[in-house]
């Protein structure tokens, strides 16, 4: 008996909006680690991937940012102090 699972779509289809982003749509796609191609004789239309997807990697669920390291000493709590900004914004306080 063989197995009929259906494998997920590797792509979506979008329709662009050029003010997507404060009218700059590519840079979206880019901060959300997609990737878009124009569709040919679909004007407005893209399909967009992952990355993970599209250079055929696994995803990378987890970041790990070392704030201190015991054998060094070294110690960098920047980012601690800024999550209240991102938390509230999404961008890091300048």
């Amino acid at each position: 008996m063989t197995s009929s699972k259906a494998e997920p779509p590797k792509s979506a289809i979008f329709d662009s909006h050029g003010w997507l982003s404060g009218n700059n749509p590519s840079g979206f796609f880019s901060d959300a680690a997609l990737r878009a191609q124009l569709i040919r004789n679909d004007p407005g239309k893209l399909r967009v991937r992952t990355n993970e997807s599209y250079f055929k990697s696994k995803a990378s669920l987890i970041l790990v940012d070392h704030l201190a390291r015991p054998e060094t000493g070294d110690q960098d709590f920047t980012a601690l102090n800024q999550l209240p900004s991102v938390i509230a914004t999404g961008e890091p306080s300048q």
